[in-house]
């Protein structure tokens, strides 16, 4: 049965998804594309506007991508998508997209097209505010933009905006990263990738190296003894190589999703709070 109804039923069920996000979590049960397809678009369509709106939709889409669909239910999802941003897209939210853009890139169904739509609807927002944009986003947007549009992106991308990101590299000095070494755990090797592009271009000096071992291989625990910060992206990872990576090391850091927007915030908001750079 369809969930959209009335009005009421609507706020109903808006109000009730992140209690049955948990629930289903907790007992391991899993569900239907089309069941969560319903449920994106059941917050798409709804008359109220909340910033939560797109870290729940981004818990969805994982969900839904996890499940075998169709061409047609991607090219709904991607509709869904572009209401909810059109209906609530704002600065503080933008993260949370970005996130959701990652999780389209990572899996492999077909569907290019539309990922490259929604993109276009995301990357237009960021360009109209992105003086308002934190510096590490501007650098993903950049990044996101060249892998998402390949050859087009020159000229779908403003150049202006690409060198004012590259002008705002001296932010952060070369002098407290020369030498350093960053340590990334993720299984989302795709994220890891971006994450490592864009801190390295931030952070003049720094080196990073990623690691997506499933167990704990003499290659992590070497990493995790030699490293100079370690950021362990807990929401894509193995308990294997969990547990003795953080038995070498109290000092893990760790991001709040698993997407490249995360980990990149996570290693700067660390060093911010550490007078690092």
């Amino acid at each position: 049965k369809r969930l959209h109804g009335s009005s009421c039923t609507g706020i109903l069920l808006r109000d009730s998804l992140p209690l049955l996000l948990d629930w289903l979590d907790s007992r391991q049960l899993l569900c239907s594309a089309d069941f969560w397809l319903e449920w994106l678009e059941l917050l798409a369509l709804d008359d109220l506007v909340n910033p939560s709106d797109v870290l729940l939709a981004g818990q969805v889409v994982q969900r839904f991508l996890s499940r075998p669909s169709q061409l047609d239910d991607r090219i709904r999802l991607g509709e869904a998508l572009e209401v909810l941003w059109e209906k609530g897209g704002s600065v503080t939210a933008y993260p949370g997209m970005l996130e959701i853009i990652e999780l389209l890139l990572e899996e492999s169904q077909p569907g290019q097209h539309m990922l490259q739509k929604l993109w276009l609807v995301l990357q237009g927002f960021a360009v109209n505010r992105w003086a308002r944009l934190e510096l590490s986003q501007r650098y993903l947007t950049k990044s996101l933009a060249g892998e998402i549009l390949g050859q087009d992106c020159e000229a779908n991308f403003p150049r202006a905006l690409t060198q004012d990101v590259d002008s705002e590299n001296s932010a952060f000095g070369p002098a407290a990263m020369a030498g350093k070494t960053l340590a990334i755990y993720s299984l989302t090797e795709g994220a890891a990738r971006r994450a490592k592009a864009v801190l390295e271009d931030m952070f003049a000096g720094l080196d990073v190296e990623l690691n997506h071992d499933h167990t704990a291989t003499p290659t992590l625990l070497h990493l995790a003894k030699k490293a100079s910060y370690f950021l362990f992206v807990a929401g894509s990872a193995k308990h294997q190589a969990f547990y003795p990576v953080s038995r070498i090391r109290q000092d893990l850091i760790y991001p709040l999703g698993r997407g490249a927007s995360s980990i990149i915030d996570a290693f700067c908001n660390y060093c911010s709070d550490n007078s690092l750079s």
